[in-house]
């Protein structure tokens, strides 16, 4: 699978991690840190990423 992903569109990968966590950009983000003061210490890419995967 690890390699199946790399062919897919960006609009097929993005909907299939935001819906089933399959295709993601591997990504380091702790979505605990920092949760209190989301909105001013979370980069953009980490706002997205939390929300889509963490529902946070």
């Amino acid at each position: 699978f690890e390699t199946t992903y790399k062919t897919w569109s960006a609009a097929k990968r993005e909907y299939c991690c935001a819906h089933f966590q399959m295709g993601c950009k591997v990504m380091n983000f702790n979505c605990a840190v920092d949760l209190s003061d989301w909105q001013d210490k979370w980069s953009e890419k980490k706002k997205s990423w939390c929300c889509k995967t963490q529902g946070k």
